[in-house]
């Protein structure tokens, strides 16, 4: 198969498989070949488990059955990939290592396409790879920081609406411990990684303002005093385990019983973080 075919394909299995990570795939302006012209094989690299995207690989050789996709999982991923990038045998599908310097993308990747027009599909399009009006890599999820919250349990605890700030919040961990049996917030404290998100939050979490962290803060002789927005996050920290609105820091959840007990009713709101 050549290699302007190749890249066709891989641009249509991009549009289909939408998994964790950025993708640097080799694959432009699909919708040019029909769909009973696309044949070939087709390698996908991750380091993901065969069966975490099965279903997307089926879907996509339902769709083209002229295609053989062949997935490979490459434990130790960001290392193995290293001397494949430099030996030219890394598949067609795959997630851009992180060792990857931007400079070396349009040597290894083709063009997915123009950037106007994939901005109207894809979202946070903007944390891909991009030269010029020319689209590269793209991201296929998005990291998300903050609280999220089980509304059953807000509203059982006779809260109508989202606080709007952490007095608002308080209270509302307040109003969950009194009226209901649901432990009003977990921090996962007994698992230190989960605290280490706390100490991102001062920045853009509450000033709203990407370039606070690396513009401002550096030059603030005073940070973490009363009135900063490191001070506010790291006293409404202490007020949430000082009121009794968390789980202990003697209790040991995982972070699957976390989320699993949010969604049931268990605790009403987890700290979130990537």
């Amino acid at each position: 198969m050549n290699r302007r075919l190749r890249s066709r394909i891989t641009a249509i299995m991009l549009m289909v498989v939408m998994l964790t990570g950025h993708w640097g795939v080799s694959g432009v302006r699909a919708q040019e070949e029909s769909e009973s012209e696309i044949s070939g094989p087709l390698k996908v690299t991750f380091n993901l488990e065969e069966k975490e995207i099965r279903q997307y690989i089926e879907g996509f050789e339902q769709k083209y059955p002229g295609v053989e996709v062949t997935y490979e999982c490459v434990d130790d991923y960001e290392n193995a990939m290293v001397d494949r990038i430099a030996d030219g045998d890394y598949g067609d599908v795959l997630f851009v290592p992180g060792f990857m310097d931007d400079r070396e993308i349009p040597n290894c990747f083709v063009p997915l396409g123009n950037y106007y027009r994939m901005a109207g599909k894809y979202n946070y399009i903007d944390s891909g790879f991009i030269s010029g009006n020319i689209v590269y890599t793209i991201p296929s999820s998005a990291y998300l920081m903050g609280v999220v919250y089980n509304k059953d349990v807000f509203y059982k605890a006779g809260i109508s609406s989202p606080p709007r700030h952490i007095d608002e919040f308080l209270e509302d961990m307040a109003m969950i411990r009194e009226r209901t049996d649901a432990t009003p917030v977990y921090i996962n404290s007994f698992l230190d990684w989960t605290l280490r998100n706390w100490i991102d939050f001062p920045y853009a979490e509450m000033t709203g303002d990407p370039d606070y962290k690396g513009n401002k803060f550096v030059y603030e002789k005073n940070p973490f005093t009363e009135g900063g927005t490191h001070y506010a996050v790291y006293q409404m920290l202490y007020d949430l385990e000082a009121h009794g609105y968390t789980e202990g820091f003697e209790n040991d959840i995982s972070w699957e019983t976390t989320c699993r007990d949010l969604n049931e009713g268990r605790c009403g709101c987890i700290i979130m973080g990537s």
